[in-house]
């Protein structure tokens, strides 16, 4: 049988996009309309850069890319933390401490560059969506430094941009301990839906609250 398709109608690019479905069975209802990978997008990384250097908000130094944190006037307003209580990576190349990096030179070989940890989310959401939209999750680890060095850098390049509503979610753990990849504890949706009705596992997961964390447990699935 010929897999479900559907289509949605994106007013921003004003194009047809097939939205496809995470998994193959499409057990768990979740749909994709994008999935990128950032080394797709290098070119796209280097324009945004370079628009930020062209601003005023970066400069470079042999090779490397930096972020000036002083050209930032509103740097710290998601998590509210102040720029003296941020812990800072020592680099005698930042004319800043507080500054970090867009690329960095690759020691192995001076003519490679890569991109920084925070670069691809501002090109690639200014590149799906637009500068300004409204609504952006993640991780509540990602609040400080990650989203607030890309608030930063996009409104570098673009003014216009922001986000209305950030909604931050708390993680699932095990023994208190968040499931991830470094900890080797994770739980992947093929082994739950081979055990369990695939609305089990959205019940479970809505159980508590967004910002509460949710301790995995088998008697509840």
């Amino acid at each position: 049988m010929e897999k479900e398709k559907l289509s949605l109608y994106n007013i921003l690019t004003r194009e047809k996009e097939v939205v496809k479905p995470l998994d193959n069975n499409m057990k768990m209802g979740i749909y994709l309309m994008h999935l990128g990978y950032a080394v797709e997008y290098v070119p796209n990384l280097t324009h945004f850069s370079n628009m930020i250097i062209e601003n005023d908000c970066g400069y470079v130094v042999e090779g490397d890319v930096f972020f000036s944190v002083d050209k930032s006037p509103n740097y710290g307003q998601l998590y509210g933390q102040l720029l003296d209580q941020t812990c800072l990576a020592v680099d005698p190349k930042k004319r800043n401490s507080a500054n970090f990096a867009l690329w960095k030179v690759c020691h192995l070989n001076l003519s490679l560059r890569r991109p920084g940890w925070h670069i691809g989310c501002s090109t690639m959401r200014t590149h799906y969506l637009s500068p300004r939209f409204d609504i952006l999750s993640g991780g509540t680890y990602l609040k400080s430094p990650h989203q607030e060095h890309v608030i930063a850098q996009t409104f570098a390049a673009y003014e216009d941009s922001g986000v209305t509503y950030w909604l931050h979610n708390a993680h699932v753990t095990n023994n208190n301990e968040e499931l991830g990849n470094s900890l080797h504890n994770y739980v992947t949706f093929r082994q739950i839906m081979a055990k369990y009705h695939p609305l089990a596992l959205r019940h479970f997961l809505m159980s508590a609250h967004y910002r509460s964390p949710l301790e995995y447990s088998v008697l509840q699935l």
